[in-house]
């Protein structure tokens, strides 16, 4: 909290109320609040400790509350937050799924009557038969990337690689292993079983690891220079790309 404590007391800091809501222990948060005010106009409140998600946003929106909405006025937020936000729509990798029918081997695929105003199912991704080069290629297109790798997360095997830095391999292996942890992670923290994506800076590099869509088992791992890149804009140009059929 020093860097934040120097930017208070030292430029024209445009706000004048902090909130502090502590996840652990509260006591040692209430001493860091007080230092973190003293010499500022800033007004440091800290709120008794929370343990859920509910409880954090029940003092979230109660201080706001307090400084900017009347209640039931148009400012005012919900204190409950199953009221406060939307209801999220359920992960297209949790939803209710059909099976696909099957394509005949060494011919054309059959052709399947698709009711009205349903769209027909996409083909399971064959191994071996997507051309991932071009895709990386792409990849390496957004600014700052020096390596991306396509890999399997089953066996830990380089699909296609481009860029300089760490091998394929290290790329694949290290790659499967982090989004299984974090997998993992979700699942104890009860978060759900989503395929999970990762992004963090280490050194002078972002790392950026997302699922393929429409591929499952498939995930891309892209490193990228931390002086020129933007991790969340190269997040959104890579969401953007579209996949190999």
């Amino acid at each position: 909290l020093a860097p934040l404590h120097e930017a208070l007391s030292k430029n024209a800091w445009p706000n004048r109320d902090l909130l502090l809501v502590p996840l652990g222990s509260g006591t040692a948060m209430a001493a860091q609040g007080a230092r973190l005010g003293r010499g500022s106009s800033v007004a440091v409140h800290v709120t008794p400790h929370a343990e859920r998600p509910k409880e954090v946003w029940t003092f979230i929106s109660g201080a706001w509350n307090r400084l900017h909405g009347r209640p039931g006025g148009e400012r005012a937020l919900h204190t409950d937050l199953s009221l406060a936000l939307p209801k999220a729509a359920l992960p297209a990798s949790e939803a209710a799924t059909e099976p696909m029918p099957l394509q005949p081997m060494g011919g054309a695929a059959a052709r399947h009557d698709v009711p009205p105003g349903r769209s027909a199912p996409l083909p399971m991704p064959v191994p071996g038969a997507t051309r991932w080069q071009s895709y990386v290629d792409r990849c390496m297109v957004i600014k700052g990337s020096t390596a991306c790798c396509v890999f399997d997360l089953h066996s830990m095997k380089p699909l296609a690689h481009t860029g300089h830095g760490p091998a394929p391999e290290r790329l694949a292996q290290q790659g499967s292993i982090l989004l299984t942890q974090a997998a993992d992670a979700a699942r104890a923290l009860g978060l759900g079983s989503s395929r999970p994506e990762a992004s963090f800076g280490i050194g002078g590099h972002h790392l950026l690891l997302m699922p393929v869509s429409c591929h499952p088992g498939v995930a891309v791992f892209l490193v990228i220079q931390a002086s020129t890149g933007n991790p969340s804009l190269a997040r959104m140009q890579l969401q953007r790309l579209e996949a190999p059929r």
